[in-house]
């Protein structure tokens, strides 16, 4: 038994010790040492033995999150070694053990823009005068790459943790885009913003299970209508003994080891829309969602009765008392109904009946519909007895993750 122990100690050892060798590669890279002749061409001959082509590879904006990275897991994994029997909970307080944190923070910069790619309204969002949240902003180095990456955002950071946003504030000033960030001790919960923010982050691995309520209650209420929540998850273990050092690692942290399917029913408890996964080629996965557009209900709006000059009757919707109201949605409607637009509002062809003809009292029926009779013909409004508005839901984009 004592052999079998030591044989599979060792083994695992120099898993360690290769990890060491790549992040002693990128140090003398980043920092441009030059170091002993001999053993710089022993490290690379390591380096090769892990992976021959690595050194050929990675280029310096690779290298310095994976150096973050590696440097972060050796001094959590130390710091595992030396307290095994502390409480959960974030404590870390030595300036290299945040700083490494935050620059693997980094990372979620590149996600987000790989996220927007294929999603116009977020790039649209991104690129817009607005504010992105930072929650948990630790030394603020998320921040300041979501500054550089897009110039139109303001950047609002929160942590309740004072050691680190002492090094968010050196960060940010030794930064060219400290002007449009903002720095704040504070917890999300105590968020007391409305309607303010376009998009947040929320990083996951952070946020205990007793406090994901009242954080997702916040930023819920932060969020502009149609504003973005990206919730961040750690990155899809690849087998059991993964799965268990993460679930570890996040824990002693003082966050909860969260599953999309989790976060998921979360984000559906809490009236988020369009909620899905996203997983880009890093060790992180989203989970998205939008605050939904604000319905207002509007008691009064008329069915509209349109004539041109020659009294034909046009564009009469037959969808009128059941309209979403979202903003772009109504004012697309009530043009069409009352300024004659071109476009029909339920797929009904010119002088087609539609199959969903209303029922209410008052209501145009689908032989009242008709095109102008001219594109250029002046037409006038009248108005049938008003009707009540119900409000109808958005359907939600499938949860179903895209991949993980």
């Amino acid at each position: 038994m004592f052999e079998a122990m030591m044989a599979r100690v060792r083994q695992l050892s120099v898993s360690v010790e290769a990890l060491a060798v790549l992040g002693a590669e990128l140090r003398m890279r980043q920092d441009r040492l030059e170091g002993d002749p001999q053993l710089r061409s022993l490290l690379r001959e390591a380096v090769r033995a892990v992976d021959p082509r690595w050194l050929e590879r990675v280029d310096a904006n690779e290298g310095a999150p994976a150096l973050a990275l590696i440097q972060t897991v050796f001094r959590q994994a130390l710091e595992l070694l030396e307290n095994p029997a502390r409480p959960p909970g974030w404590s870390f307080e030595d300036p290299q053990v945040l700083d490494t944190q935050g620059q693997l923070s980094r990372i979620v910069v590149r996600a987000i823009v790989a996220l927007a790619t294929d999603r116009p309204e977020l790039a649209a969002a991104l690129r817009r005068p607005g504010v992105l949240l930072d929650v948990g902003t630790g030394v603020g180095w998320l921040a300041i790459e979501a500054a550089r990456t897009w110039p139109a955002l303001r950047i609002v950071g929160l942590d309740p943790f004072e050691p680190a946003l002492v090094l968010a504030r050196r960060n940010r000033a030794q930064s060219e885009v400290a002007e449009r960030i903002e720095f704040r001790l504070q917890r999300v919960e105590q968020l007391e913003e409305t309607a303010t923010v376009n998009l947040a982050w929320l990083p996951g691995p952070f946020i205990a299970r007793e406090t994901l309520d009242q954080a997702l209650a916040s930023v819920q209420r932060a969020l502009t209508p149609g504003g973005w929540l990206i919730f961040g998850l750690a990155g899809a273990p690849e087998d059991p003994l993964e799965d268990a050092l993460v679930k570890l690692r996040i824990t002693r942290g003082g966050g909860h080891p969260w599953t999309p399917g989790e976060v998921e029913e979360r984000l559906r408890r809490h009236d988020f829309t369009e909620i899905e996964g996203f997983s880009p080629r890093i060790p992180v996965r989203f989970v998205i969602g939008r605050r939904a557009v604000s319905a207002r209900r509007l008691r009064q709006l008329p069915a509209g009765r349109c004539s041109d000059s020659n009294g034909q009757r046009c564009c009469a919707p037959e969808r009128l008392g059941t309209f979403l109201l979202s903003d772009t949605r109504l004012t697309a409607s009530w043009q069409m109904i009352c300024h004659g637009a071109a476009r029909a509002t339920s797929g009904s062809r010119a002088g087609q009946p539609s199959a969903r003809a209303p029922s209410r009292p008052g209501a145009l029926r689908p032989d009242d519909m008709r095109r102008p009779s001219s594109a250029s013909s002046p037409l006038r409004c009248t108005t049938q007895p008003a009707l009540p508005l119900r409000k109808k839901t958005l359907p939600a984009r499938s949860s179903s993750p895209q991949s993980y």
